[in-house]
């Protein structure tokens, strides 16, 4: 991992029961967020879970909100989610309760995680393309 390029990220606490996201093991991918307020959201309802931080990201670098697996196994879904380098407001997560009961989520909680990737410069151009035999929506099969 000595090659890999060096992320500084700056994340201001914007309450006391805010904490910082944090890897359970120094080379996991993501780090977990955790709410910093309770919540409850009712079964087929959609909720916004407060962290209680903001961040700065250096420019060329994107975060991205990534659902947990213990969560999902329960019926709760986390929505992806982009934050840009230049978004300095309070990160939150958008949580949906397919789960067939009421959920609650206390002070603490782990709901979500959260990893970094470059953005790279693209440049779109309209043109003509080139079609292939791939199909569309499930042409590989469903299985």
């Amino acid at each position: 991992m000595e090659n890999l390029p060096q992320l500084n990220v700056t994340i201001e606490l914007l309450n006391e029961s805010a904490s910082l996201p944090s890897r359970a093991n120094p080379t996991d991918a993501c780090f977990d967020l955790r709410a910093a307020s309770p919540l409850t959201i009712e079964d087929g309802a959609t909720g916004m879970v407060s962290l209680g931080w903001a961040m700065q990201l250096e420019e060329g670098w994107e975060a991205r909100v990534r659902g947990r697996s213990g969560l999902a196994c329960r019926g709760i879904v986390a929505h992806h989610g982009t934050i840009d380098h230049l978004y300095r407001k309070e990160v939150k997560v958008i949580l949906h309760n397919f789960s067939g009961s009421t959920f609650s989520i206390q002070v603490g909680d782990r709901v979500a995680q959260l990893t970094f990737a470059p953005v790279y410069p693209v440049q779109l151009q309209q043109g003509a393309i080139q079609l292939t035999e791939r199909g569309g929506f499930g042409s590989t099969g469903m299985r």
